[in-house]
């Protein structure tokens, strides 16, 4: 026969139930909240992404994707790019201020000196005189063209301008010897530099950009296309056209100036070589293999003859070389605290 309970030990049975029910939902409350939790700092965590930087000389600097700044390369993986009016890129070398124009994808680094050296001719008249570089293409006044064509990558048999767009000619020949301004940055100012043990032979693009002007956007990634048509191996070299597009923060806009364009000295303007051929410009009076490619303070290209008694004509001497990616670096990059070479 079933026992009957006392009231006294209903309340008590009644409680042991309530008790043992609260316990079970607070169990299952928080082994709910934990997990609700865990799966919460799981997403904040893949939410959070860490700023993403370009390396370089054993320092890590944060890249950008507007302004001044160090950006992740449009058209080259694995490179970047200094951009801007005035990035913190300077750099110590040689006891002098220069500028880091990109990290390549092989982790060398492009610099570029800040300042002009001096005032030069690019090519002196009749030092080349034959095949692309005749004399009634150059009028005397020196060749465009940075290396011969035998000491051009391949050794191509001659080399190859581009259409003029108002006459529909192609100018193409021999170039025989390197350019004046070759000979002298790659022989006696390269043995002056200091730590010039530092600076690695490297492959620079010097092929005729596409028909291009300083009032016309063309398209970079294009005319990145034609100066790889042509390319020279060596130590010392200039900046390209392309180059000087691609420091904007805007590449396609040419009249937006840019740090590699905002250049004063002893208070009055200057230009400077590019590498860059200039025979395919759009005026009429521009056609012949003297003509380089030069950069004015106000921020676009102009033109500038090879060799000229014309000081108008005269540019500065900005060299470009490529660092070894075997350097450590030291500083920030800025004007006051610029990177330094501590190996």
């Amino acid at each position: 026969m079933r026992k009957r309970l006392t009231r006294k030990e209903k309340r008590n049975r009644n409680k042991k139930i309530v008790i043992t029910g609260v316990i079970c939902l607070l169990f299952c409350l928080c082994v709910g909240y934990a997990a609700f939790n865990t799966e919460l700092s799981i997403r904040a965590k893949g939410n959070i992404k860490e700023s993403e930087n370009c390396e370089f000389g054993g320092i890590k600097v944060n890249t950008v994707t507007e302004g001044d700044g160090l950006y992740f390369d449009t058209y080259e993986e694995g490179k970047c790019t200094y951009k801007g009016t005035n990035p913190n890129n300077y750099i110590m070398f040689n006891n002098e201020l220069w500028r880091i124009i990109s990290k390549e994808q092989d982790g060398t680094i492009k610099i570029i000196r800040d300042k002009i050296t001096y005032e030069s001719v690019f090519d002196e008249a009749d030092n080349r005189t034959t095949g692309y570089c005749l004399n009634e293409n150059t009028n005397g006044d020196g060749c465009n063209i940075w290396s011969s064509t035998a000491n051009m990558v391949g050794s191509p048999s001659e080399f190859i301008g581009v259409e003029h767009s108002s006459v529909g000619t192609l100018e193409r020949g021999t170039v025989d010897k390197d350019s004046t301004l070759l000979t002298y940055l790659n022989g006696e100012y390269l043995n002056s530099l200091i730590n010039n043990d530092k600076i690695v032979s490297y492959i620079w693009n010097i092929g005729m950009p596409l028909d291009v002007t300083s009032k016309d956007e063309v398209d970079l990634e294009t005319i990145m296309l034609w100066e790889k048509q042509f390319q020279w191996n060596g130590k010392i070299g200039l900046l390209s056209y392309s180059e000087f597009r691609n420091a904007n923060s805007s590449a396609n806009t040419v009249f937006k100036p840019n740090y590699l364009s905002s250049l004063v000295i002893e208070n009055k303007s200057d230009s400077f070589y590019l590498i860059s051929p200039a025979y395919a410009y759009n005026l009429v009076n521009a056609i012949g293999t003297d003509q380089i490619f030069g950069v004015p303070v106000y921020g676009f290209t102009t033109l500038k003859s090879a060799d000229s008694d014309d000081d108008d004509f005269i540019a500065g001497i900005r060299p470009c070389l490529y660092l070894t990616p075997n350097i450590t670096l030291s500083g920030n990059g800025t004007e006051q605290d610029p990177y330094v070479i501590t190996n």
